[in-house]
């Protein structure tokens, strides 16, 4: 039926409660059949459905293709048509892959979500939608079973999942086949550009999508695309069940943060967790490998590129006297004590610190360590009062400027840091706050804070301190603004 896909993209949206009314949804523009099928189909949807939210494309410049300004003016002929306003962000891959030494692939996609990203703060935005598609997460799951995965690979993209900013990214083509984008494409009669880099047998996606899924096709499955989708979904299911049961594990099997041993030279800044090896040893071999991926995670960060083999040796471990210590994956030290397995994360030499002090009034400027743009300003009382209530502008406070007595700093947390949490004046130390807040390590060293000496008066994002947050019967009041973009003034 003609309007299949449309029902059914509609019918996504609603049960998944992919998007709702007051949404600011930044779109991954880059006017192929599948960004814009989503397009026109995020447009209806707010025109018919009763949902208001507002989309707000971006196409990302790459700078590896001779045809990229042809793919723009497609890309602004879809948004003049449609009334919407279209970002163009250029980024260097070349130059960002020659000085982080990765693949031309992976430095795309990193600054690609990057770009996603400072839009997302600059638009005042709270999802990003991209439009991977059914075919796209086949391709997912036969390359990472490829390099090798459990469960948690094999369960594939989700409709809703996070990136490494912890920006919230929508799939509402999800479960739609390429096919029935191209049918839904040449029934409107839409543009759209073709990437000729797709055809290039040098990209690994690119092999799997043409040839192998091609003679699988062929010769043995001609539905391995939606064989494949069931399976992500099942995989999906399990990974989830067994998650629940290795976080059941690992509260059971943590011990206390203190040292036996004083002589692994442990800072505040450092991070610290300790298990019960003796007692996870006598789980099942899947769990335990679970918890340990776990305990990675939380200490490091991320488990990117952790392998099997790492996993391996701290199972290894537990079999030598107590005492022994391995480096095991990014710096992470494990040492045998006794019955115990203490995990030892040192901070990172690298970490880009930096501090800026706001001694004027008003200030605006950029600090290169963050990439980060600051406006502050006095605020009108009046105009505040009209704009108090917008809970959803993330990255622009006020604050009650009598209550500050010295100058405001932007800076990366020290030890020491503390956050009020109420206006009764009951405070965290910064550190459990992150922990609280499940704010990943590896963003912990780096968030730009809003600081008066130790005291935390705004982390961008999460919590404003109610001691200092500026209300309707506030006299003196400032704007203190960020964002990834130069705003262009001070009137904004």
């Amino acid at each position: 039926m003609p309007n299949e896909l449309t029902d059914r993209f509609k019918h996504l949206i609603l049960k998944e409660n992919l998007i709702q009314t007051g949404d600011r949804i930044v779109l991954g523009f880059s006017g192929g059949a599948d960004s814009v099928a989503l397009l026109y189909l995020l447009n209806e949807l707010s025109k018919k459905q009763m949902i208001f939210f507002e989309v707000f494309p971006i196409y990302i410049h790459h700078g590896l293709r001779k045809n990229a300004d042809e793919d723009i003016r497609i890309c602004k002929h879809h948004c003049n048509v449609l009334g919407l306003p279209l970002m163009v962000q250029y980024v260097d891959v070349l130059e960002y892959c020659k000085t982080q030494r990765v693949s031309e692939e992976d430095g795309a996609r990193t600054l690609r979500y990057m770009a996603l990203h400072r839009y997302l703060l600059e638009k005042n935005g709270n999802k990003i939608a991209v439009a991977h598609h059914k075919d796209d997460q086949a391709e997912t799951l036969l390359y990472r079973f490829m390099r090798g995965t459990g469960l948690l690979g094999l369960k594939g993209m989700e409709v809703f999942s996070e990136n490494q900013y912890q920006d919230l990214l929508i799939r509402p083509l999800l479960s739609t086949s390429k096919q029935e984008i191209m049918e839904y494409i040449g029934r409107k009669g839409l543009l759209y550009v073709n990437d000729e880099t797709n055809q290039l047998m040098t990209y690994q996606r690119n092999k799997i999508r043409h040839q192998l899924l091609t003679h699988i096709k062929n010769d043995f499955n001609p539905n391995i695309i939606d064989t494949l989708y069931r399976a992500g979904m099942v995989f999906g299911d399990e990974n989830d069940y067994m998650e629940l049961e290795a976080d059941k594990i690992y509260k059971r099997v943590s011990c206390s943060k203190e040292l036996t041993d004083r002589d692994y030279a442990v800072t505040e800044s450092d991070h610290v967790n300790i298990i019960d090896g003796d007692m996870l040893m006598r789980e099942h071999p899947a769990i335990i490998r679970r918890v340990l991926r776990k305990v990675i995670e939380e200490l490091v960060g991320t488990t990117k590129n952790l392998e099997y083999i790492h996993v391996e040796r701290i199972l290894n471990l537990m079999s030598h006297q107590s005492g022994k210590k391995i480096e095991v994956y990014k710096g992470l030290m494990v040492i045998k004590e006794y019955q115990r397995l203490v995990f030892l994360y040192k901070k990172s030499l690298n970490t880009e610190e930096f501090i800026h002090v706001l001694d004027r009034i008003p200030d605006k400027g950029y600090i290169q360590k963050a990439d980060l743009w600051y406006t502050v300003v006095n605020e009108q009382p009046t105009k505040y009062k009209d704009s108090f209530k917008n809970t959803k502008n993330l990255y622009t406070k006020w604050f009650d400027y009598d209550k500050i007595k010295a100058n405001l700093v932007l800076r990366t947390r020290k030890p020491g840091d503390i956050i009020h949490i109420d206006s009764e004046g009951h405070s965290k130390k910064i550190k459990k706050f992150f922990i609280d807040e499940k704010i990943p390590l590896s963003l912990r060293n780096q968030l730009p804070l809003l600081a008066l000496g130790n005291h935390i008066l705004w982390v961008p994002g999460y919590r404003v301190n109610p001691m200092y947050e500026a209300r309707e019967d506030s006299s003196n009041i400032i704007k203190v603004e960020l964002t990834k973009e130069d705003n262009k003034g001070y009137d904004n």
